[in-house]
């Protein structure tokens, strides 16, 4: 079978001369001549086999004993990826005709994408792991809603946005509930503006940002006839993208460029932040015009999926663009039910040429595994034993993935085979450098994993943090510095001195066990319970329900991973 094993000093991932060799090749098709001997040394690294794996379980849903002797090596079926449950929820909702969608696994965001598909007219049969969804065959103004839910998630929310800003025939609120009430919605209000969509807060009689985009009447109806023909003799590039992959992961790589800053409009910024619940008052125009990408990539993925049912062409220029892999799961979703869109990428920005007059159409579709998900039990095993995830695309597009490349970094040993489980192996642990700006939901984990790697680690990206479930920076530091890790944040940096397990334990200097808070962000539980592991007693954490969001089977399956 083919594999790929990256681990120690061995080898670096995207060294440079892993670059030379594996160019425009899926990583589940490298070839490793000695897999053998590679396999048996991980093997070296294992527990003793046939353990008793119910033996002196002591913690609870609430609180962890430390677990110091313990060894981890658990093969765990991972749950779908919610990025792509969510989208294909809303993409099958919005066809013509019965899609199937194999794979699902329910989660509160997942669940609250399928009440809101209801919502919109939509009908789901669930078959063990499958929905059948028979669509709506949506069209500009088809729907007649006062408002929509969509619970607890800001991605659901910001691409509800754009969507009922073209489905609905008149003014509509969105709502949410727990941390998402409140939560600011940064660059939303700024983006649908440029696209002559108006919003205000619910609570709020003033438009947050004036629709002043290009030929955009602001005085104009819902829909007006003006709207509607703002684009017609708007040139549009014609440059056809052969690879998106690579185009984009160019960007990726290039971008944010530092020296190139956003500025918007002054009479398109928000006089206070855009909060749920909210009112669309305008609809969504099409046109061509330039929106900042550095409040991330949510809003974006929105105007993706809505702007191509228009019936005129749009032209989106991002300028600054953040979680650029989250818009390619967009495009990858889209395109399996029909929506297709080209990518041209130039100097760290994006441009997105949208044709218009397209259809959602029906789709089979399998929705990959979670990988910030899994970033929970792989690290937990690079510190305290070792770990098989199940259920993991070696090719795929979440930004998450990305924790393969961290670890390996950090020393540990990654053994990826092209239809097996992921294997990470324990090795000595050393500090690292890692980029979490467009993966910041793994920050949390990334942070503990540094806690037991020798040395001063950097993770960036700390400014994606604060719109999170928490204050996720500030959480992050609190938890670390309670647990007697020294850390700090310069600028959009967290600094992270850690020592290896073997350290802590000869020194005394196990993390701090006691009463913790998850700040009700299911992130923050999981990285504090594999940080559990490693502490000195016992960690209480005072609400491990809000998991549910994510990840409602982590608590068991995190028990059931360990054993003595």
């Amino acid at each position: 079978m083919a594999a790929a094993i990256y681990g120690g000093s061995r080898c670096g991932w995207w060294s440079k001369n892993m670059q030379t060799t594996i160019k425009n090749t899926p990583f589940s098709k490298v070839e490793v001549q000695d897999l053998d001997h590679h396999v048996q040394s991980a093997t070296a690294f294992s527990p003793d086999e046939n353990p008793d794996p119910t033996s002196d379980l002591t913690s609870t849903a609430d609180s962890t004993s430390a677990r110091t002797s313990t060894s981890v090596r658990r093969s765990i079926a991972i749950p779908c990826s919610k990025s792509y449950a969510q989208r294909a929820i809303l993409a099958a909702a919005l066809a013509d005709g019965e899609s199937h969608l194999q794979g699902y696994s329910p989660c509160g965001d997942n669940e609250s994408a399928i009440a809101l598909a209801e919502s919109l007219g939509a009908s789901i049969e669930r078959h063990g792991d499958s929905l059948t969804v028979k669509g709506i065959a949506a069209r500009p103004q088809s729907l007649k809603l006062d408002s929509v839910h969509v619970g607890e998630s800001g991605f659901l929310t910001r691409m509800t946005i754009p969507l009922m800003a073209v489905l609905n025939s008149k003014p509509v609120t969105v709502t949410g509930e727990k941390t998402l009430v409140g939560r600011p919605l940064k660059g939303a209000a700024e983006a649908m503006a440029a696209f002559g969509s108006e919003l205000r807060n619910a609570s709020d009689d003033s438009a947050l940002a004036k629709a002043t985009g290009p030929d955009k009447d602001p005085k104009c109806g819902w829909w007006s006839k003006n709207l509607q023909t703002t684009v017609k003799n708007t040139p549009f590039l014609k440059v056809e993208v052969q690879d998106l992959d690579h185009h984009v992961q160019s960007a990726t790589a290039s971008a944010p460029n530092a020296d190139l800053e956003f500025a918007p409009d002054t009479n398109s910024t928000p006089t206070a932040p855009l909060t749920v619940p909210l009112t669309i008052e305008s609809p969504l125009a099409p046109g061509e015009a330039t929106v900042s990408g550095y409040d991330g990539s949510q809003i974006i993925s929105g105007l993706l999926a809505a702007l191509p049912l228009l019936s005129e062409d749009s032209l989106i220029h991002v300028r600054n663009p953040r979680s650029v892999p989250y818009l390619l799961v967009t495009l990858d979703s889209l395109s399996h039910f029909g929506i297709l869109t080209n990518s041209i990428t130039s100097d760290g920005n994006i441009d997105f040429e949208i044709t218009g007059r397209q259809r959602y159409k029906a789709s089979d579709f399998r929705i990959e595994g979670d990988w910030s998900s899994a970033a929970n039990f792989l690290v937990a095993g690079a510190i305290f034993g070792s770990a098989d995830i199940e259920g993991l695309d070696l090719g795929s597009l979440q930004a998450d993935s990305a924790i393969l490349e961290i670890l390996v970094d950090a020393g540990a040993t990654v053994l990826q085979t092209e239809e097996g489980p992921v294997h990470v192996q324990k090795a000595p642990l050393r500090a690292f450098e890692a980029d979490c700006n467009d993966s910041p939901d793994i920050f949390p984990i990334v942070a503990v994993l540094a806690a037991f790697c020798e040395g001063v680690s950097a993770i960036r990206g700390t400014g994606r943090l604060a719109g999170k479930e928490s204050d996720r920076a500030a959480a992050i530091l609190d938890m670390l510095q309670q647990m007697g890790v020294k850390a700090i944040i310069e600028k959009d940096t967290m600094y992270i001195e850690g020592h290896s397990l073997a350290s802590r334990l000869v020194s005394g200097s196990l993390l701090k066990g006691g009463s913790y808070t998850s700040g009700h962000d299911h992130r923050m539980v999981m990285a504090l319970k594999v940080a559990s592991l490693g502490a000195d007693s016992p960690i209480i954490i005072d609400d491990t329900d809000c998991v549910s969001k994510s990840f409602p089977t982590f608590l068991k399956l995190f028990e059931s991973f360990l054993y003595f």
